[in-house]
C-alpha cells in the first residue's frame, strides 16, 4: 500500500511539474526554434512541412549531461513538385537553450535514395530506421528495410553503418569529401586523385584501405570519336557511398591520351537544386581559378544529368 502511494504521489509530482509555467515556456520556447529551422528549409525547398511526421527525440549527444534534442522531418512539394525530402536536424542545448547545429538531407522518394522512416538516439548515436528501393519499386513504396546511424562530429553530422556505441572510432569510410576537397579550389588536381585515375587505366581501384569499401567495380568504354580528334576513353567506379552526406553513385574520369581530353565527375543521385542547397548547408564553396593557357577560369561545374541526377564536373583538358 505504502509503494503504491508513493507511486502516485510520485506521478502526481510529475504532471504539476510538466504542467507548470516554466516549463511550459520553455516547451513553447524550444519548438520556436525548431520551427525556425524548418521555416529556412521550406524558403530553400519551395516546399512545405508535413507536420504530421516531425518527429522530435531528446538525448545527451555530447556527453555533457544536459538534454539536447533530434527532429527528423519532411519537406513536401519542393520547387512545385510531389516529391518529399526528409532532412535531419540536431539541437544542442546551450546556455538553457537550443541551438541549432546541424541539418542534412537523409532521405527522399526521388525513386533512387531512401525514405527516412523513424529515428532513436542510442547513446551519442541516432539510428535511422530506412526503406530503401530496390528495382521495380514504385516512389511512394521502397521495399527494403534498412537501418543508418549518425553521430555528431566537430559540428557536423557523419553517417555509419554502425552505432557510436559499437565502435568508438568512427570510420569515414563512405565519406568521400576529404578525397575530393582539393577540387574546390579550381579544380586542383592532389596526388590521391591522380592516383585513383592511373589505377583506373588498370582496371585497379587504388584508395587506402578506409576507403576501399566505399567503391565497388570499374567499368570502362571507348567513346566513338573522329579519326582527328583520337580514342577518348571513360572509366566509371561505382560507389556507395557520400559526398558531403549527398549520394554519391559513381565517379566517371574521361580521359584521351593523345588530345588532351582530361576530366572527372562526381555523380550524385539527387537534383540539381537539392545538391546545391545541401551543399550550400555546408558550406562548400567551389572557387575558380585562371587559366593562362587558354585564358580561361576554371572550377567545378554542377549539371544536371537528369530530373533526378546532377553531376560536379571538373574539365581541365586542353
Amino acid at each position: 500500500m505504502k509503494k503504491i502511494l508513493r507511486v502516485v504521489i510520485g506521478l502526481f509530482t510529475m504532471i504539476i511539474y510538466l504542467n507548470s509555467p516554466n516549463v511550459t515556456a520553455k516547451q513553447n520556447e524550444d519548438t520556436s526554434i525548431i520551427d525556425l529551422l524548418i521555416a529556412e528549409q521550406e524558403k530553400q525547398d519551395e516546399g512545405s512541412e508535413y507536420k504530421d511526421v516531425r518527429e522530435v527525440v531528446n538525448g545527451d549527444l555530447n556527453n555533457d549531461g544536459i538534454q539536447d534534442t533530434v527532429v527528423l522531418y519532411s519537406i513536401d512539394g519542393g520547387g512545385g513538385g510531389n516529391m518529399s525530402e526528409q532532412y535531419l536536424a540536431v539541437f544542442l542545448r546551450l546556455k538553457d537553450a537550443l541551438k541549432p547545429i546541424a541539418n542534412i538531407m537523409v532521405g527522399n522518394t526521388s525513386g533512387l535514395y531512401r525514405i527516412a522512416n523513424s529515428i532513436t538516439l542510442t547513446g551519442t548515436s541516432i539510428e535511422i530506421e530506412t526503406s530503401e528501393y530496390v528495382q521495380d519499386d514504385a516512389r511512394c513504396c521502397p521495399s527494403k528495410k534498412g537501418k543508418t546511424f549518425y553521430v555528431l562530429a566537430d559540428g557536423k553530422l557523419k553517417e555509419s553503418s554502425f552505432s557510436d556505441n559499437s565502435q568508438p572510432n568512427i570510420s569515414s569510410e563512405i565519406e568521400l569529401s576529404s578525397l575530393f576537397k582539393s577540387m574546390e579550389n579550381g579544380c586542383e588536381f592532389n596526388d590521391d586523385i591522380k592516383n585513383l585515375f592511373s589505377g583506373l587505366y588498370n582496371q585497379k581501384i587504388t584508395l587506402n584501405d578506409s576507403l576501399k569499401n566505399a567503391v565497388s567495380n570499374v567499368e570502362s568504354k571507348k567513346l566513338l570519336t573522329s579519326a582527328d580528334s583520337g580514342e577518348n576513353y571513360l572509366y566509371k567506379l561505382k560507389t556507395k557511398a557520400k559526398y558531403y552526406g549527398l549520394p554519391l553513385s559513381s565517379i566517371e574520369h574521361s580521359v584521351g591520351f593523345e588530345n588532351g581530353i582530361y576530366s572527372w565527375s562526381l555523380i550524385i543521385d539527387m537534383p540539381k537544386d537539392k545538391v546545391t542547397s545541401q551543399l550550400k548547408l555546408n558550406k562548400v564553396n567551389f572557387n575558380k581559378v585562371y587559366n593562362e593557357m587558354d585564358d580561361s577560369m576554371i572550377g567545378v561545374i554542377i549539371e544536371s544529368v537528369d530530373s533526378n541526377k546532377t553531376k560536379l564536373l571538373c574539365d581541365i583538358s586542353n
